[in-house]
């Protein structure tokens, strides 16, 4: 900041590797089929942009509703012919390096190949938005966008079994040893940097020994390194960079048991209701049916099934709304001389997301800020005029009293007498 069934003709799905199994146990058919009518219905929302992401995590189930995903995936490719000029992972005058790979993941995922019309011209354009950025590497160490993107970049023209230039491999490699090395790794970071890595070993065809021995390396230390990682209760990093984490340990086949308990904590965070923004859905459906981005590469369209319907949600009862008092606080820590920046206590219904407090204090003119749209949904930069941006390394922190927030302002939920804080921090 990804897939489900109707009928199920095993007792267990799996994948073995040296006699053992990464597997979800069976009995979580009607939960996993609820998953993919909830994703399914993300996609009426006309309010937002396209998001390429849940068309992926759609088109990777065995189960369809065809009429909704074709009349999405019109919407993507208007979108695609539109340039952005804030893009869902990361702002520029330019589509992002991400959103444009996410968008050639989609286009494959319809089952266009690379001798589309539509396709070659996505890829032209990726090549060349690689190319940028191995050129900001070189010359500053970094690249245009990050390290997340880069990698995303680097799938989507794999998947396509397009040969990628082995400098932009080179420098992908050498970043994801030095971020293996580090002790407060980025799982996400680190995962779509395995995953690319393992779609390149299957590329090896196009390189030379001594890329191809260095490719299998880094993967292995990925793969090394998120386990290592995981906790005693099967969490990578966190619930929601779990889920990325688990589709490198899948398309690595690997034998480790955690693997196995990683997907069996998704279960269990799923009943419960912890993933319910369709960004989080989208990565969640693919794993729990053993699938990965890869996968996307191997796709023919043929015998798809179109058997999901979606009726209508009923209407729910009337209730009488109760109100809850939240504290909300916002912080510049950068500014060491007057860090406070905004205090009050909202009185909001009970079950109101923080977006709401926000929009609350706006329209009482206690508060002015500003967002930018994201995957994951908006994305606070501006809180009282006080800016923090991507491109400055600074960022909103969405906090308790004593933890960090997992949710963005739309999704995390307040309740009566919460405290949060919105501090300004640097990355």
């Amino acid at each position: 900041m990804m897939l489900s069934f109707l009928f199920v003709t095993v007792a267990v799905s799996f994948i073995s590797v040296n006699g053992k199994q990464c597997r979800v146990q069976s009995g979580n058919e009607n939960l996993i089929l609820s998953i993919n009518k909830k994703l399914l219905r993300s996609l009426g929302n006309k309010n937002i942009a396209p998001n390429p992401s849940l068309y992926i995590g759609l088109r990777l189930s065995d189960v369809h509703n065809q009429k909704t995903e074709q009349e999405y995936l019109i919407r993507l490719q208007e979108d695609m012919k539109e340039p952005t000029v804030s893009s869902a992972l990361g702002s520029d005058s330019q589509r992002s390096t991400g959103l444009l790979a996410l968008h050639t993941l989609a286009l494959r995922a319809s089952c266009e190949t690379a001798n589309s019309a539509n396709m070659r011209k996505q890829l032209q354009q990726l090549k060349h938005r690689m190319h940028q950025e191995k050129e900001h590497i070189s010359n500053t160490n970094t690249p245009q966008s990050n390290y997340y993107q880069y990698s995303l970049g680097v799938l989507a023209l794999c998947v396509q079994n397009v040969k990628v230039d082995p400098h932009v491999i080179r420098k992908l490699v050498n970043e994801v040893k030095k971020v293996s090395e580090i002790h407060s790794i980025c799982i996400d970071t680190l995962s779509m940097g395995g995953l690319a890595l393992q779609c390149l070993r299957h590329l090896d065809a196009f390189y030379d020994e001594h890329l191809n021995k260095d490719i299998a390396s880094a993967a292995l230390k990925v793969k090394e390194t998120l386990q290592k990682a995981q906790d005693d209760n099967g969490i990578i990093g966190n619930k929601f960079s779990t889920l990325l984490a688990v589709q490198v340990l899948l398309a690595m086949e690997s034998e480790h048991s955690g693997c196995s308990k990683s997907l069996e904590r998704l279960v269990t965070e799923s009943k419960i209701g912890t993933f319910y923004n369709p960004m989080a859905l989208s990565m969640l459906l693919p794993v729990l049916k053993h699938k990965t981005y890869l996968d996307i590469g191997t796709m023919d369209c043929l015998n798809e099934t179109d058997n999901i319907l979606l009726s209508a949600k009923p209407a729910g009862d009337i209730q009488i709304t109760e109100n809850v008092l939240v504290n909300l606080k916002v912080e510049d820590t950068l500014n060491h001389i007057n860090p406070e920046v905004f205090k009050d206590t909202v009185n909001i219904p009970k079950g109101s997301s923080l977006l709401n407090v926000l929009n609350a204090l706006k329209e009482n003119e206690k508060l002015t800020f500003e967002t930018e749209n994201s995957l994951w949904g908006p994305y606070l930069t501006v809180v009282n005029k006080v800016k923090a941006l991507a491109k400055d390394k600074t960022y909103w922190q969405l906090r308790t009293l004593d933890t960090v927030l997992l949710e963005g302002i739309a999704d995390y939920k307040v309740y009566h007498d919460d405290t949060i804080i919105i501090r300004k921090v640097r990355w």
